[in-house]
């Protein structure tokens, strides 16, 4: 069965429903967002089209921002839980190629500062010493660890500042 016209319609609209300008911003309107974006996503299990490209055009070119606009949400409401589940979809979507590197780079970043958010820092460190370990060399990455790193006062940030300044 392949996505209908009706079918994206309705998509499309149950999204603008839930717009956050349109139902003010709060932890209840973030949620329905979500659930408009899981909705998405199950649909692209069904049609076993892990892409922002489904084939109709005007949704298309919304996946994107629908993604971004559902990581903002759940992060600015604290949803935690959502917030990594989001990113973790994210992470399974193959993105136009101008898009997929920053798409899941942002979304690795999101899930182990959502750990960090849920006061679970041995895990937020966890994860961007592994992701570290698979791309030494990603700027954000390291950006993103040291802040995680200070904030918690670890004394692993001075310690790691001095062994890469020696290197």
């Amino acid at each position: 069965m392949s996505i209908s016209e009706r079918e994206a319609e309705r998509l499309d609209a149950e999204f603008q429903r839930t717009q956050p300008a349109l139902c003010g911003y709060s932890k209840k309107s973030a949620q329905k967002f979500i659930s408009a974006w899981y909705h998405l996503f199950r649909i692209m299990e069904r049609e076993k089209k892990m892409t922002d490209h489904l084939g109709i055009g005007f949704l298309d070119w919304q996946i994107v921002n629908w993604a971004n606009d559902a990581v903002d949400l759940a992060r600015g409401a604290n949803l935690y839980e959502d917030l990594i589940r989001i990113n973790k979809q994210i992470l399974a979507i193959h993105w136009d190629d101008d898009e997929e590197n920053l798409m899941h780079e942002n979304a690795k970043r999101e899930i182990a500062d959502a750990y960090a958010g849920m006061d679970r820092m041995d895990e937020c460190l966890r994860l961007y010493e592994e992701y570290l370990k698979e791309d030494p060399l990603w700027g954000w990455g390291w950006i993103g660890y040291f802040r995680q790193l200070k904030n918690a006062n670890e004394e692993r940030f001075q310690a790691t500042l001095d062994d890469l300044f020696q290197n």
